[in-house]
């Protein structure tokens, strides 16, 4: 048999650090699946001191096709996506976060798909908004056909958007390595910068318009995440910039992509704002409107906020919480979301 023949369809480049509580459930979601045998995971343990040694060892010992690397001391995230990355041996690199899940029957669609497809494309998906319990809340975007995306100007605004989510992302794998070197042990989203400038080149992308993960979104109270909105402004701006002079990226392709993505961001920072008025407006939302005034996710979204008396700003917020406890009250189970799903299409 040959190295060709041999070579796995697809491989999934799992970092983690201090995720052994919920790497298992990541792991399982992969190789419970029907097909999950036919599939490669590598995951690279970024020098973690939880548990997360002991459950690599459990898998890897269980199942041949899971690899992990132990990294003797802790690098950057985006070093360590990188290790995963070049220990995969597929043709399509799935990047996968070790505290999301895929959705059951997810890995059969994706592999239909890239089976069919011609050549090697990027490809990217919707998703389930979870809890911490990866138990879905809503889904991302009421589901829609499969449909291919071959211009740039189509492409990279939908990567540039669905991909700051690394587990919606299957790369191909030797076109991603080509651009690896560019962004490892960079100041983050490596996997995004590898998927939009790919895009930007004029490599195919196919939506995939079911769910293929449960994302876990992260508690916005936590300090850490304080600065996200403006380190993430600066870096996409400085990225599509590039892409822009490098790759002849349209800059209204580029204005396009940047506005989408902010928006997104500043939905989920808005509500923490609120409630720690104003020591995050000190924090972030001055830099960020002094950094991005040009953007008009900036305006529909930060502006309006100065402009707010802060008691109307925490009645508004409190309002809104109410609303949706009462409706996930109504309405909180997958099934029952599904229903809602396809009733909007």
């Amino acid at each position: 048999m040959s190295t060709q023949a041999a070579r796995p369809l697809l491989s999934f480049a799992m970092p983690t650090y201090q995720h052994g509580h919920t790497l298992s459930r990541a792991l399982d979601s992969i190789l419970s699946a029907p097909r999950g045998a036919e599939i490669e995971v590598v995951v690279s343990n970024n020098a973690s001191t939880d548990e997360t040694a002991a459950v690599l060892h459990r898998y890897v010992t269980r199942y041949t096709n899971v690899r992990a690397e132990h990294q003797p001391e802790n690098v950057t995230f985006d070093e360590n996506l990188a290790r995963a990355m070049d220990g995969c041996t597929g043709r399509s690199i799935w990047t996968m976060s070790s505290d999301d899940a895929l959705v059951e029957g997810a890995l059969e669609r994706v592999l239909a798909i890239l089976e069919s497809a011609e050549g090697n494309p990027i490809l990217v998906g919707n998703w389930w908004i979870a809890d911490g319990d990866l138990n879905p809340v809503r889904i991302r975007r009421a589901p829609h056909p499969d449909r291919l995306l071959t211009t740039p100007r189509e492409a990279v605004p939908v990567v540039g958007l669905w991909t700051l989510f690394m587990s919606c992302l299957v790369l191909p794998a030797d076109a991603a390595r080509t651009q690896l070197f560019r962004y490892r042990s960079g100041d983050g989203l490596t996997h995004w910068k590898i998927a939009t400038r790919l895009a930007a080149c004029g490599t195919p992308v196919i939506e995939a318009g079911a769910p293929i993960v449960s994302q876990r979104m992260p508690d916005p109270v936590d300090p850490p995440y304080y600065d996200v909105p403006v380190v993430l402004s600066r870096n996409i701006r400085r990225h599509l910039d590039t892409l822009r002079v490098e790759v002849g990226l349209p800059s209204p392709t580029a204005r396009a992509t940047q506005s989408r993505i902010l928006r997104v961001v500043l939905r989920g920072f808005v509500g923490t704002a609120l409630q720690r008025w104003p020591a995050l407006g000190r924090r972030w939302f001055r830099p960020l409107l002094k950094e991005s005034w040009s953007y008009p996710a900036f305006w529909a979204w930060i502006a309006p906020l100065y402009a707010i008396p802060r008691p109307m700003l925490r009645s508004l917020w409190t309002a809104y919480r109410i609303v949706r406890r009462r409706a996930s009250g109504r309405t909180g189970t997958f099934e029952a979301a599904v229903m809602r799903s396809k009733t909007r299409e």
